[in-house]
């Protein structure tokens, strides 16, 4: 690790082997940390749903909702810019630092100076004081971009994951001390302050790079033009995916509003778990094969098919096992979220394909397209969203399960043309393990039904994991004629654990 102009390597360069070996290494421990991280995130949950109420809830996600989305500029999508560049200097990432910096204090202030409009639009005085307290973030986030895309750009994802999991149960830790001592709300706005200080001072000490003085001339004129398209997808796509909490709270309240917000996070949760660690390994990996069509797509597709491998199955075991999962991680105070849970949580598997539209999109450097993909995606969910919000939160849900359900098609054919990557490439490695989830979530709920229906919902939940896990792996082998999925997968173990026999395997 260098932190010197002239010692510092932008531009690494990968050979085949060990370019495939970095990007399954690093997806597979940053996915590892993810789901440590989701555990952590799921004992913590179930604390302080305890201890706080709905209406607690409900107070920080509409001021999550409002700092959500000016948190979409906290790096301009100039993360993103220094790791697709092919080269990229030292000059020009200095310059993009200060443009981080000095954006991330612009919008702290203009935050502020809102929170007293913000407050008196909900009528709520105590939003004045959240919003203020979790504006800072933005500092935080400016100061760490450019570090953070580094060691990205480097696939340094091993020192990425091991600071946010540290950094997750300092913030954990803080907040379920707050919630036990009796600061109400207050718990779970400053965890994600918390969070963002803990991880920039993770990122400068895991990559100690030293900016420069920005500069004029420095060819960051594109970069920025890419950013800038990167950022206008992120407010419409805000809007799109906010409005729902936005329109349950303002229609019917925070109460409901709590159940909402609180099942949307219960499915949301796991999906992040594979879409954001993965997200950041392929556009990596991918921006160094964009002139290599085939090599491209046979990395694309591998990763499409072994997110529908583990997110087809996830997605239909959340569905049938709602409401004892809800009971199980939050208590019979929100039995209400559970019938929400189970509708959003039947669209997981598909959400999580569908977020891969962004691999392309990024990693081929046509994020204007992607721009023009959000504008078309949040009209028609506005119009869903709409449609369901009559019938309640419930009807929201529906609208928005549908919606995901909608543009797996066009979405991913739109992405995928200009490198030649047809839905019908995408279709051949997608239906095998989403039929094998819907019928073993099919024969799991029956049987569950019929002869577990009486027991606690922490045995139903071990029984019918079990159940499920070998009905979803008996039609999955049944479909493919043979165990090569499963062989696949192991293949997968030996590039991330090179003494596991023949560390020459290939993906």
């Amino acid at each position: 690790m260098l932190t010197q102009k002239k010692s510092y390597s932008f531009d690494k360069t990968y050979t085949d082997s060990p370019l495939k070996k970095q990007a399954v290494r690093g997806g597979s421990v940053t996915l590892f940390n993810r789901f440590c991280d989701y555990g952590v995130q799921i004992i913590c949950t179930a604390i302080i749903a305890r201890i706080l109420t709905p209406s607690d809830f409900g107070l920080v996600a509409i001021s999550t909702a409002i700092t959500g989305f000016f948190f979409i500029f906290r790096n301009l999508g100039l993360s993103d810019a220094t790791v697709q560049r092919k080269s990229i200097t030292h000059a020009q990432v200095s310059t993009l630092f200060w443009i981080n910096v000095a954006a991330s204090l612009i919008f702290t202030i203009f935050l502020i100076a809102l929170s007293p409009i913000i407050s008196c639009f909900f009528k709520d005085p105590r939003l004045i004081n959240i919003i203020i307290i979790s504006s800072f973030s933005f500092i935080a986030a400016g100061f760490s971009t450019q570090h953070q895309a580094l060691l990205k750009r480097d696939l340094r994802f091993m020192a990425i994951a091991i600071n946010d999991f540290i950094s997750i149960i300092i913030s954990f830790s803080v907040s379920l001390i707050m919630a036990l001592k009796g600061f109400g709300y207050w718990a779970l706005v400053i965890r994600p302050l918390v969070l963002s200080f803990s991880l920039c001072a993770g990122y400068w000490l895991l990559c100690p790079w030293t900016p420069s003085k920005p500069s004029r001339r420095t060819g960051i004129r594109p970069m920025l033009k890419f950013g800038v398209n990167i950022i206008a997808y992120y407010i419409v796509d805000y809007f799109s995916k906010n409005l729902d909490k936005t329109l349950v709270g303002w229609k019917y309240g925070t109460t409901q509003l709590g159940y909402y917000s609180k099942a949307f996070q219960l499915f949301w949760a796991p999906v992040n778990q594979l879409t954001v660690p993965l997200s950041g390994v392929a556009v990596s990996t991918l921006s160094k094969l964009q002139n290599e069509p085939s090599r491209y797509h046979s990395y694309y597709l591998k990763a499409v098919h072994f997110i529908a491998f583990c997110g087809f199955p996830l997605s239909i075991f959340l569905t049938v096992n709602s409401t004892d999962l809800v009971l199980i991680l939050l208590g019979n105070q929100w039995i209400q979220a559970a019938g929400i849970f189970s509708i959003l949580g039947f669209s997981a598997g598909v959400q999580l394909i569908v977020s891969t539209r962004a691999w392309l999109f990024v990693s081929l450097g046509r994020t204007d397209r992607w721009f023009h993909t959000g504008i078309v995606s949040a009209i028609v969910m506005v119009l869903f969203i709409i449609a369901g919000l009559r019938f309640g939160a419930t009807g929201v849900a529906i609208a928005y399960s549908a919606f995901v359900y909608l543009s797996l098609v066009p979405s991913l054919w739109y992405a995928g043309e200009p490198i030649g990557i047809s839905f019908a490439d995408i279709f051949n490695v997608l239906w095998k393990p989403f039929s094998s989830s819907l019928l073993a979530g099919i024969i799991n709920l029956i049987v569950m039904e019929r002869y577990f229906h009486n027991f606690t919902s922490v045995i139903k939940i071990l029984i019918s994991l079990l159940f499920f896990l070998c009905f979803y792996c008996g039609l999955m082998v049944l479909f493919h004629g043979s165990m090569k999925p499963f062989t696949d997968f192991f293949r997968l173990l030996k590039l991330i654990f090179p003494g596991i026999r023949n560390n020459r395997a290939e993906i």
